[in-house]
This record gives C-alpha cells, structure tokens and sequence, in this order.
C-alpha cells in the first residue's frame, strides 16, 4: 500500500511537471516568432502543445493502467519525461532528439493501447484506441519530417499526425458524456484518418493538399461529435457546463479560419489556425477542469468566457501581425491557467 502511494505522488508530480513545463516551452515558443527566432519558435512551439496533452494524455489513460497494477500506472511517467526532453534537444540541435519523441510516443501509444482492453464502453474503447493510434503514427511520422524538412515540418506533422487525432479521440467522449450527447462513432475513425493523412502528405503530397484534408477532418469532427449541440449544457443551469458549452460554441466559430486558410492554400496559414484557433479553443475548454483533477490540486473555477475571446482573437491577429498575435496568446494562457488556479488574490476578470 505504501509503495502504491509512492507510485501516485510520482504520477502526480510527473504531470505537475509536465504540464509547468509546457507552459514555460509555450511562452518561449510565443515570443521567439515576433523576435524572428524561427528555429525556437518550431522547435518549441507544437512540441510544448506536445508535452502538455502527453501530460493529460497519461493521468486520461491511469483509470485504465491502474487495473493493470501500479508498475502499469507509473510507466507513463518516463514518457512524459522523454516527450519533455524533445523540444530543447531539438532546439540545440542534438541529433537524437528524433529518438526521444519516438520513444516517448511509442510508450504512451502502448499504455493507451493497453487501456482499451480495460474499457467496457464502446466510446471509451474507440477513444484510447484512436489515442494509440495517433502515438503510433506520429511516432514515425514526427521524425521522418525532421530528417527530411526540418524542426518547422516536424512540427507541422505532429499537429496533423498527433494533436488533432487526440482532440478528436478526447472530445468525443468527453462531449457525449458532459452534455448527453450521442456521437456519430463511425466519423471518428474518418476523421481521424483524414488528419493523419494530412500529416502524411506533408512529406510527399503536392502543397495544399494537406491543408484540405486538414480543415475537412475538423468539419467532420464536429459534425461526428455533435458540437453543434453544445447549448444542451448550458441548459443544466451548472457554471461548469455554461463554460463547457461556450467553449464548443468557440470550437465552432474557429472552423471559420481553419476552412478560410485552407481554401487559401496556404500550409503554414492552416496549420497556425489549427492549432491557435481550433487545438486552443479546446485547450481552453478541457485544460481548466482536466489539470487540477489529473494533477491533484485544487481548482478555483473561476469560469469566464474570455479565454474564448482572446484565442480567436490571436488567430484573427496572426497573419496581419505576429506579435499582437503573440501577445494575445500569452495573454489567453494566463487567462486559461486563472480559470482554475487557485491563488488568493485572483479575482473574477
């Protein structure tokens, strides 16, 4: 019993850490853009978004692992820690930094694989499963656009290959259970597959192309999920659900840039709205109530609808001004981390 409680600090303080140091790799990532810091800017910026949803990814796949005994449970510490390594490796320029990212994605597609022999339900089922398969990929595809493209390819992949697969696998379940929502389960796997398709082609396909497949898969997400039904949690008179349901109203409203940049056949415009506009939106629904329980410290719910407000704001900002884009993205991080953060002297803003 002592030794399991041992196990749990060390989970707890694995994710604390994880999640702390995404933060720090994100504001680096922020302000080397409008510096001009290209090289810090991809090696630091989707990776922190990389640290930080392994971080959840892990203390999402405990319930599972925990069935399996506690040396199942603390095996996703060492991932987190590979996975923490990967962006200043890459930004120093250290020629296994591909290693740390395969090996850390690996692990965790296999502790989430793991998971879904522990599930009963369905949804449940086909969520850990699309997570491990989006590990999997990603685990061969990140550094295949390292080697042949770069730290900014590499970055571009594990958006498409990684984090929107992950957003989907999560939403999913996480929509339908808050708001009784039953999802279109056989979208999951298409959309899924259009994403890391567009990962994909980012190494061989003709340019545009990618972007299409991109925009397309997050139409058909929200479509599969139902996110058009969020008011249905805002009816249950919960602050909780009013902030869950405005956040999905937000996911909807960044479609508009995603699909707007992708008909403009610009790679790189898309890819920023993606993963400002649409991965953000649904950080800032699920990081205030995930990190707090995942991490074992209090929450504050301090719910506002601002951190909707300020990241599709950055993303309107980003290609006439990178730096008010910049500054609007520090700012949503602060706001997102003020919803939960427990300090005294926080007020409702």
């Amino acid at each position: 019993m002592e030794l399991r409680g041992a196990w749990r600090r060390a989970r707890l303080w694995s994710i604390r850490l994880g999640v702390v140091i995404s933060m720090v790799y994100a504001v680096l990532g922020f302000v080397a853009a409008p510096l001009g810091d290209f090289h810090a800017h991809f090696s630091l910026m989707a990776p922190s978004i990389v640290v930080f949803t392994s971080s959840m990814a892990y203390a999402y796949a405990v319930p599972a692992l925990s069935r399996l005994g506690s040396a199942a449970e603390a095996a996703g510490i060492p991932a987190v820690a590979l996975l923490a390594l990967y962006p200043a490796a890459l930004y120093l320029g250290y020629g296994f930094s591909w290693l740390l990212y395969s090996a850390g994605a690996l692990l965790l597609a296999t502790l989430s694989a793991a998971g879904v022999a522990a599930m009963r339900s369905s949804l449940l089922k086909a969520s850990y499963l699309h997570i491990a398969l989006s590990y999997a990929v990603s685990a061969v595809l990140v550094p295949l656009a390292l080697g042949r493209l770069g730290a900014g390819a590499a970055g571009m992949a594990a958006v498409y290959g990684l984090l929107l697969p992950m957003v989907y696998a999560v939403s999913y379940q996480s929509f339908s259970m808050t708001c009784g929502v039953k999802p279109v389960l056989w979208l999951l796997p298409v959309s899924t597959g259009l994403s890391l398709a567009a990962g994909a082609l980012l190494l061989t396909g003709p340019a545009g192309l990618s972007s299409l497949l991109a925009a397309l898969s997050t139409v058909l997400y929200a479509l599969g999920a139902r996110i058009y039904r969020a008011g249905r949690c805002a009816r249950s008179g919960s602050l909780a659900h009013s902030y869950f349901a405005a956040g999905y109203v937000g996911v909807l409203a960044s479609l508009i840039p995603v699909i707007y940049a992708a008909l403009a056949g610009g790679d790189v415009y898309t890819m920023h709205m993606v993963a400002i506009a649409f991965i953000g939106m649904h950080i800032a629904v699920h990081a205030p109530m995930m990190v707090p329980a995942a991490a074992g410290i209090p929450n504050a719910r301090r719910y506002s609808i601002a951190p909707f407000l300020v990241g599709l704001s950055a993303a309107a900002a980003w290609k006439a001004c990178c730096l008010c884009s910049s500054v609007f993205l520090i700012y949503w991080l602060a706001l997102v981390l003020l919803v939960a953060a427990a300090l005294r002297r926080a007020r409702q803003y």
